[in-house]
């Protein structure tokens, strides 16, 4: 309740529900869409720290084990705005998967939502007093599926300022949300972005890994980069230092995906002497 009563006085923001309509509906990739909701009152919403989540309460009449419910809610990352966007609107992006994702993904622009403010402890506040006394302190974001909405915000929101490195696994291309905008970021980045990407079954579309690239920074605008699942200690990473920057001992690591794909990447950082208080995670 603190939380929220602290919360509802950052201009724009408020205590409890709010009504939004489902203004857009976007296809990211094959499994994935980003929803855009306005606020009905016409008024503005606020501004939010990287890797916040809206909790959405979605309408339903289900039976379940504990006896029939009518509504469901569900928390899900909000999408940083978008070049020229004012903060007038929110944006999730969600994985057809699930009871509340399925409404969701079956909603007809025009419905109307009740949305909480933004709210998460998975953000880069921690780290950032931090990058105030280091300006050139690494960071390295690791995500997989839709567990790339949060880091992408993050991204987003330091891409200019320090050395990066951005790690996706995906199912394969078509499955991959923001594909081209992180192919963008890197190209405006022109090194300082260093980009790796896992397919776990590529399809005959996404071509070979790399791309048959040989120049290091077409390499790195390669659509994906190794074929199954990301392996942190793979020796083509490990040895290539700039790439998970294990030689400094003020990189930061972000990451967000099942926990399946999480318990194995951290182990991997950690067996690579990366301790754990770096290492910075949401699940969902």
């Amino acid at each position: 309740r603190e939380l929220a009563a602290e919360n509802a006085k950052i201009p724009g923001s408020w205590a409890g529900r709010r009504t939004f309509e489902l203004v857009k509906k976007e296809r990211l990739s094959s499994v994935i869409t980003r929803f855009k909701f306005q606020p009905v009152d016409g008024q503005p919403t606020p501004k939010f720290a990287p890797g916040s989540y809206t909790t959405i309460f979605a309408k339903v009449d289900e039976e379940g084990p504990y006896g029939h419910f009518t509504e469901q809610p569900r928390h899900y990352s909000l999408a940083m705005h978008r070049d020229g966007e004012v903060h007038e609107h929110m944006s999730i992006s969600v994985k057809k998967e699930g009871l509340v994702s399925r409404i969701l993904h079956n909603a007809e622009v025009g419905t109307e939502w009740e949305l909480s403010a933004p709210y998460g402890c998975f953000t880069m506040s921690g780290v950032e007093k931090l990058w105030l006394s280091d300006l050139d302190a690494p960071v390295v974001f690791l995500s997989a599926g839709v567990g790339i909405t949060p880091v992408l915000a993050m991204l987003e929101n330091i891409f200019t300022t320090r050395p990066a490195t951005w790690l996706h696994a995906a199912q394969d291309g078509d499955a991959h949300a923001y594909r081209d905008r992180l192919r963008e970021i890197a190209s405006v980045r022109a090194g300082e972005l260093k980009r790796r990407v896992w397919y776990e079954s590529p399809a005959e579309t996404d071509g070979p890994a790399g791309g048959g690239e040989t120049s290091p920074h077409m390499y790195n605008l390669a659509k994906y980069h190794y074929k199954g699942w990301m392996n942190l200690e793979d020796l083509t990473l490990v040895e290539c230092g700039h790439v998970l920057h294990l030689d400094n001992s003020n990189t930061s690591y972000f990451m967000c995906g099942p926990k399946g794909f999480m318990d194995n990447q951290k182990e991997s950082l950690m067996k690579l002497g990366v301790s754990e208080d770096r290492i910075h995670w949401e699940g969902f």
